[in-house]
């Protein structure tokens, strides 16, 4: 089970917001930029508490963050790649088989 990692609650409260500089940042962008796979661990804790991967972390304020189902935000450079990094309505027939199996073991509804 992942350990929990609570942020500092001071973590923003000397940081502007990246984009317009004005108002003080409230969200950092949370756009995957890495992946991140130790090999070797000293102990099991350290396998259980690794970071997977790192996000951009740009911080932004409230009003500049581009919101993406009420629980990710992005900056404008790491929004504009939505659209493209989306499977292509050619992608979404083998990508809902694998799906359908993985869930239902033979690929089809009972």
């Amino acid at each position: 089970m992942m350990k929990h990692i609570e942020n500092d609650p001071n973590i923003f409260s000397q940081t502007k917001c990246g984009i317009c500089k004005k108002k003080v940042a409230s969200r950092l962008c949370d756009f995957v930029v890495e992946y991140r796979r130790p090999v070797f661990f000293r102990n099991y804790e350290d396998f259980t508490e690794q970071e997977l991967h790192g996000t951009c972390d740009f911080p932004m304020c409230e009003d500049c963050t581009n919101s993406f189902n009420e629980i990710y935000d992005f900056c404008p450079h790491h929004e504009k790649f939505l659209k493209e990094i989306k499977p292509t309505d050619e992608m979404k027939p083998a990508i809902n088989e694998h799906v359908m199996k993985d869930i239902f073991g033979n690929g089809k509804l009972l």
